[in-house]
């Protein structure tokens, strides 16, 4: 019975309400599960347990085949995350309260039918780009919890480029009994967790295009190296912007490349006479990819013009 109230009163919610539920319960759930994530022709298994209770969230996932490989995550609303960085957090896709409000001008939700994932009902949710600069994706919603059960991201043509799923999946009951790690206190020395942000005023190179919605969340120069890394999401999707001087990496070649929905595009540059390399990689179509990498400026060109 329980099923079918959830059921019924799922079918019956529009895509954005449907959305919002979804990024309302993500951090509430207590799961375990096995899970396959298809990327290039490339199929890994991994073990998912995720734990939550009073604002604090416990993540885990372990390869079983393959390379070893384990990933743990623990997060509090007001703390910086921590783990290993071995396995990237893009294992398993993600979406919160804040990501929906930053992503949904930029795409629009429509409601699929039905699906089965993991012996589970599911609805699909489709999220189409509003422009041709980032890449839509199809999401299997849980009738009965709101969790994400499948992601697939499609290339501009409608192909999956990336499918992520749960084949066993076991919600609630005696996972909720389990016990959380003690998290560690949370280090705000410089106020916020992006410590290795720099403020637009000390940035020697500015991203002077990018599609609408995306922003900065983080910054990070190697004064040993002369490279400096920037990272921006539109709240689904991101993408890193590499800049090295010519001295550094005037031995990289130009190239375009990708594997799965991560693009690869790299191009040399040359502002007054000082060649650089500028290196973009993110969930994004190669043609954006480009377009930003070739849009790259020093910020004084920025400040001289404004």
């Amino acid at each position: 019975m329980l099923f079918s109230h959830f059921a019924v009163s799922q079918q019956f919610k529009s895509a954005d309400e449907l959305l919002a539920e979804m990024t309302n319960s993500a951090d509430k759930l207590n799961y375990s599960g096995l899970v396959t994530y298809e990327k290039s022709g490339r199929l890994k298994s991994l073990k998912v347990l995720h734990l939550a209770r009073d604002g604090i969230s416990y993540e885990k996932i372990v390869h079983v085949d393959g390379p070893k490989g384990e990933f743990a995550q623990l997060r509090h609303r007001s703390a910086c995350k921590t783990g290993n960085a071995m396995i990237s957090e893009k294992d398993l896709p993600s979406l919160n309260e804040d990501s929906l409000k930053r992503f949904a001008g930029s795409y629009s939700f429509e409601i699929r039918g039905k699906s089965r994932v993991a012996s589970r009902i599911g609805t699909l949710l489709f999220i189409k780009p509003n422009d041709q600069f980032r890449l839509p994706y199809i999401l299997t919603i849980d009738q009965q919890t709101n969790l994400i059960l499948k992601s697939v991201i499609l290339d501009l043509s409608g192909k999956p480029l990336e499918r992520f799923q749960f084949v066993e999946i076991a919600i609630g009951g005696n996972l909720d009994l389990l016990e959380l790690p003690t998290p560690a206190a949370p280090d705000n020395r410089n106020g916020n967790c992006n410590r290795g942000f720099i403020e637009k005023e000390q940035r020697q190179w500015v991203v002077n295009w990018m599609p609408p919605g995306f922003v900065m969340t983080a910054s990070e120069k190697n004064e040993a190296s002369d490279h400096t890394t920037m990272v921006f999401s539109d709240g689904l999707a991101s993408f890193s912007v590499f800049v090295i001087s010519d001295t550094k990496g005037s031995g990289l070649p130009s190239f375009t490349s990708s594997s799965g929905a991560t693009t690869v595009v790299s191009v040399k540059l040359n502002l007054d006479g000082a060649p650089i390399t500028v290196s973009v990689v993110g969930e994004i179509p190669q043609s954006t990819a480009r377009k930003i990498a070739q849009s790259i400026l020093r910020s004084s060109e920025i400040t001289e013009t404004t």
